[in-house]
């Protein structure tokens, strides 16, 4: 569904003053006067605020238990419906007090593809058209692709390029050849894996979720502090990835490990709410994989050794969520860990590895 003329609605300006010259061909009193607005108006800095309070006034939220579920960004609305009399309902409701338009089941997205298969309750999705039109934006679409993002001897919505776009992102304001030598390599690689996407399994009865973490310690580019990798996996896909250099430098690996671990249990946090509002009240503790005994123990046992008691607070957010019993952490081979491509360059057979999953 997409909503015509979403900031000339007659919102009601009220809450901000927002003063006009007079538009031209229009003339009321001299020409010194202004106009005072009364309603939103494209360009104005509180008109997306306007409409997003205007959208939580009841009209957007159904309770859950209904079994529909709305998502809006800007002025596309996305609705999920356990049934077509439902999906109706809720058409109707919206287009009592918006002018809509209905534009049929999701096939394109904020750029990603979608496509699903009721039959066998499989969604996915993939970006293989905005790939072609960022090739065809920079006279790449003749190039050959690469079996990987990052070439292995560089030590300085797709989560294997998480870690490329992340060592990019520093030269943004700096770069030189080499930088966009490597820039064109992330697109050669996405040339040929452009049909690759995400493919979330809904056979399954119970809502099954998974944290691995990982981390790359003292970063081989100069930096003295290490980068974290996470992904969180739920439906046999990926649902939150990051990739970002640690705020605090870790004089183990351990302690690299422990920071992974606990920037992933926040984000499995909030997963743990969102998951409960959504109507899956998780019974069971999230599992948490990791690829460093030291870390596990250090979550594990609260005892102060001597070569952990240094750690900041924040780094053991990890050993108050599990005293909580809200996550498990269990161990994972280095070889098995899918967040290792979110903190550095893996060769290619690894990279392949890591797609399956």
């Amino acid at each position: 569904m997409s909503i015509k003329w979403m900031f000339l609605r007659r919102f009601s300006m009220d809450r901000y003053l927002r003063i006009m010259q007079q538009p031209h061909g229009f003339r009321h009193g001299d020409a010194s006067s202004v106009c005072k607005l009364k309603k939103s108006l494209y360009g104005l800095k509180p008109a997306p605020r306007i409409w997003v309070l205007s959208v939580q006034k009841g009209v957007l939220f159904v309770p859950s238990k209904v079994g529909v579920l709305i998502c809006v960004y800007a002025d596309d609305i996305t609705i999920a419906a356990s049934s077509m009399i439902l999906m109706q309902k809720v058409k109707a409701q919206l287009a009592s007090r918006f002018t809509m338009k209905d534009l049929g089941d999701v096939h394109y997205l904020l750029k990603m593809e979608i496509k699903s298969d009721r039959t066998n309750k499989i969604l996915s999705m993939s970006h293989n058209k905005y790939i072609m039109n960022l090739l065809q934006k920079f006279e790449m679409t003749e190039c050959s692709s690469e079996p990987t993002p990052q070439a292995k001897r560089i030590r300085g919505t797709r989560p294997d390029i998480a870690n490329a776009v992340r060592e990019l992102s520093k030269f943004l304001s700096c770069y030189n050849k080499s930088h966009y030598k490597a820039a064109q390599r992330v697109l050669k690689y996405l040339k040929g894996t452009s049909t690759y996407g995400l493919i979330f399994d809904g056979k399954s009865k119970e809502v099954i979720y998974e944290l691995y973490t990982d981390a790359s310690f003292r970063c081989h580019d100069g930096g003295r502090t290490s980068v974290t990798g996470y992904v969180s996996i739920m439906a046999d896909a990926c649902i939150t990835w990051k990739s970002s250099r640690q705020s605090t430098m870790s004089i183990h690996t351990a302690q690299a490990e422990l920071i992974a671990a606990s920037e992933g249990i926040k984000e499995s946090e909030w997963l743990w709410v969102l998951l409960e509002e959504l109507g899956y009240k998780q019974t069971q503790p999230m599992v948490c994989w990791c690829d460093n005994k030291g870390a596990i123990s250090i979550i594990k046992d609260p005892a102060n050794h001597t070569s952990t008691k240094h750690i900041d607070i924040k780094g053991l957010y990890a050993r108050e969520i599990h005293d909580k019993g809200r996550i498990v952490v269990s161990y994972c081979n280095t070889n098995d860990m899918i967040a290792d491509a979110l903190t550095k360059a893996l060769p290619r057979h690894r990279s392949t590895s890591d797609k399956r999953h």
